[in-house]
């Protein structure tokens, strides 16, 4: 009996010495591994340092929004009234694209990829998000503008335009017979 029992004491030595090695190969193949994902990363980082046609090709463009000399003096004048994009522009007779498209040419706002509107530093300064909800339920964080960025949006010239229609339509429902 005794003889087995030191039998069995051998067999699981050796075992835990075969799951130690096994342990110990693993660790080093680890190292091993993180080293040379480390060495590549410098060698990497090097190469892109010293080429600048890799740089040019690794390295997306980025775009910073051109701010209009506008925008600045607007900050300080907000009126604390949001409009969506498409309010803005029913008032001056423009679609909610046009505005976003000057939007983005005055520096307030830029595109994501996707295709979305988000503003920039200086367009959150006059801007609002709100949560909205459609009559489906579907929830979406909207964009609202402050009242005083159609002044920098839209010419005087439109906004006479607009005015002289909405004096136009008045005068035409005032003469209709009731």
């Amino acid at each position: 009996m005794d003889n087995e029992n030191k039998n069995r004491l051998n067999d699981t030595d050796e075992i835990s010495i075969n799951e130690d090695d096994k342990k110990r190969k693993i660790l080093k193949i680890a190292a091993f591994t993180a080293f040379v994902a480390a060495a590549y990363c410098v060698w990497r980082m090097y190469k892109v340092g010293k080429s600048t046609e890799l740089e040019t090709t690794m390295l997306p463009e980025i775009e910073l929004p051109k701010i209009s000399n506008d925008v600045l003096p607007l900050i300080g004048n907000k009126t604390g009234e949001t409009l969506t994009a498409e309010r803005l522009g029913r008032k001056i007779g423009v679609s909610s694209r046009e505005v976003n498209k000057r939007l983005i040419e005055k520096g307030l706002a830029m595109r994501y990829p996707n295709g979305g509107l988000y503003p920039t530093e200086a367009g959150k300064e006059l801007c609002a998000f709100i949560d909205k909800e459609t009559r489906y339920g579907y929830c979406f964080t909207g964009i609202e503008w402050d009242k005083c960025v159609a002044d920098i949006l839209f010419t005087p010239k439109e906004v006479e335009n607009a005015a002289r229609k909405a004096e136009e339509i008045k005068r035409l429902v005032q003469e209709l017979p009731a």
